[in-house]
C-alpha cells in the first residue's frame, strides 16, 4: 500500500545559514518533492548529479519528510554516503531532524 509522503511544512533548502541563490533552494525543494512522489510507486531512488548541486540537502529533506509522514513507523530510511562525508551529514542533519518529531500537545 503506497504511503502519501508529503514534504514537511516549512521545507526550505539550500543549507543552514549559507548564501545561495534562491533559485537553487527552489530547485532543491522541487527535486525533493519529485523524489517523494516517485517513492509512492517504487522502493527507492538514486540521487546523483554534479558536485555542489545540493544532494545532501535534498536527501536529508526527503528522509525527514518520510520520517515525519510515518511518525517513524514506516521502516528504515537509508542514505548511503562515502565514509569521509559522515560527519558532514551528521552536522547537516541538525537542520532537518526537528521536523521528524511530532508536536506534543
Amino acid at each position: 500500500m503506497p504511503v502519501d509522503w508529503k514534504p514537511f511544512d516549512g521545507l526550505q533548502l539550500g543549507g543552514s545559514g549559507k548564501r545561495i541563490d534562491p533559485a537553487d533552494g527552489d530547485r532543491q525543494r522541487v527535486t525533493a518533492e519529485a523524489i517523494l512522489n516517485d517513492l509512492q510507486n517504487q522502493p527507492g531512488v538514486v540521487l546523483a548529479d554534479e558536485v555542489g548541486m545540493g544532494k545532501t540537502y535534498v536527501a536529508l529533506a526527503v528522509a525527514a519528510s518520510v520520517i515525519a509522514s510515518t511518525r517513524g513507523r514506516g521502516g528504515p530510511v537509508v542514505i548511503m554516503v562515502p565514509s569521509r562525508l559522515r560527519r558532514k551529514w551528521q552536522r547537516e542533519w541538525a537542520q532537518f531532524k526537528h521536523h521528524c518529531t511530532p508536536a506534543r500537545s
